[in-house]
């Protein structure tokens, strides 16, 4: 059961990581 929170939360923070990058990247590409 941890194993799997732990695996869970990791998949969590590669969704919250990857919307984070894509929003950093379009603020960028908006302020030029």
């Amino acid at each position: 059961l941890n194993e799997h929170g732990h695996m869970c939360h990791t998949f969590l923070d590669d969704i919250v990581g990857a919307i984070a990058a894509a929003t950093a990247s379009r603020i960028a590409h908006n302020a030029e």
